[in-house]
């Protein structure tokens, strides 16, 4: 049998063709397996298991607690996270989101890390539960386990706030809350940022707070806060100055004079809270109304611990309709010039002028006049730490300064009020 030479070579080059086709098909499935998974990453990230590993890194770089509903990745289309949740060292949530959506597809967030674009935040309430230092849980709870030393990274992009809710939990048990908030800002970090917040209503002090607006502008580390007036129940707050972060802890600059407050209506724990700061025998006070403005001019305060013993300034304190209930040493005051203060009591308080320096507010002759014309005059100072250095001239009733000397020594006065000597 003879075998044709020529079928035998057409043969044998047939074969490396074949391999070299069946080579290309396995290429090109291995391709599209390849790309397919490229394409099903988004969906694979947003699985159960992944979003696991997100909420423990998270908690791994925090002191607080994160808990995420879902997560939605998409090569081309918006990103979106969505039931945020976020919990204190002590349990208590202190963050809640509906929704974070990124414009960006997973893709540009990959490609231009530094321009994420639009984010929207949709609903967030927060929950600031202050102890009686002043201390805000939420800023523990958002603070690194561990400083990093890094720069802070380039960022460009805008974040929006949609319909958000604050509630301020005092140690005290009361609550405060502002509703209705609206953001943006637009970032170019961290060099530039700018914005404006603005809310529908808010309650503090038993003040109705109106719609307001606040806006702000960020650069060479220094924010510019122009000025804002915010209407509170037949009274107005008014915000503006500087917050200057050259140094580790910022501060506020007001250099221009401004009238923070006028006309406003007070109660016993704006008495606590702010004008025992300066008139120290309004502390603790059983009842207090009346109506308070205040101005203040070259202040230079620190924003931290560092009030305590630094800053400066000056402002006038002017208090109008003035009526009190006490049984502290407001009470124990009145009653050593034979007065026996029962229910609200008229006082007639003089305008105020004081100066602050190093952590210390200083004023003199200020005069209050209740029933009518028993009048005491105070002087000396009054310290952020809580100190005070009072001195008192008032006409004084022998056997009342007796009843008083022999039922409890100054220290134990004092004490009843909540303040030291």
């Amino acid at each position: 049998m003879k075998v044709n030479k020529t079928e035998v070579e057409t043969e044998d080059r047939r074969k490396p063709s074949y391999k070299k086709r069946r080579l290309s098909r396995i290429l090109a499935i291995l391709f599209v397996i390849f790309a397919l998974l490229i394409w099903l990453l988004p969906y694979v990230a947003s699985t159960t298991a992944v979003r696991k590993i997100v909420e423990k890194t998270v908690d791994f770089i925090i002191f607080g607690h994160i808990k995420i509903d879902e997560i939605s990745l998409r090569w081309t289309e918006p990103c979106r996270i969505s039931g945020i949740k976020v919990q204190d060292t002590s349990g208590r949530e202190v963050l809640q989101i509906n929704s974070v959506i990124c414009s960006q597809g997973l893709w540009q967030i990959l490609t231009s890390p530094n321009d994420f674009g639009k984010i929207e935040i949709s609903n967030p309430k927060i929950n600031l539960y202050m102890s009686k230092d002043g201390e805000i849980s939420l800023i523990h709870t958002f603070s690194r386990l561990k400083p990093s030393k890094k720069p802070i990274s380039k960022l460009i992009g805008r974040i929006e706030m949609i319909n958000g809710t604050i509630y301020l939990h005092r140690y005290d048990g009361k609550v405060y809350c502002m509703q209705g908030i609206d953001g943006e800002f637009d970032l170019k970090i961290p060099n530039q940022a700018s914005g404006r917040i603005s809310w529908a209503s808010a309650t503090a002090y038993d003040l109705t707070i109106d719609r307001s607006e606040i806006g702000f502008r960020y650069h060479d580390k220094r924010i510019d806060i122009p000025l804002s007036v915010i209407p509170a129940s037949g009274g107005k707050f008014r915000i503006a100055g500087i917050v200057d972060m050259h140094s580790a802890t910022p501060m506020l600059q007001i250099t221009r004079p401004l009238r923070l407050m006028e006309n406003i209506p007070i109660n016993v724990d704006f008495g606590n809270d702010f004008i025992s700061r300066i008139i120290a025998v309004f502390y603790n006070v059983d009842r207090l109304t009346g109506r308070v403005s205040l101005m203040v001019s070259d202040l230079l305060l620190p924003i931290g611990k560092e009030i305590l013993h630094t800053g400066k300034g000056q402002g006038r304190l002017i208090l109008k309709d003035v009526k009190v209930q006490t049984s502290g040493l407001l009470s124990e005051l009145i009653k050593l010039g034979g007065a026996v203060p029962q229910g609200l009591t008229s006082m007639k308080i003089s305008d105020l002028d004081f100066k602050i320096n190093n952590g210390k507010v200083y004023y003199d002759d200020l005069s209050i006049v209740t029933a009518g014309v028993f009048e005491m005059r105070f002087s000396g100072w009054v310290g952020f730490d809580d100190r005070i250095d009072m001195r008192v001239s008032l006409p004084v009733i022998p056997r009342e300064l007796e009843r008083l000397l022999a039922k409890v020594s100054p220290e134990k006065v004092l004490d009843k009020t909540g303040l030291g000597m």
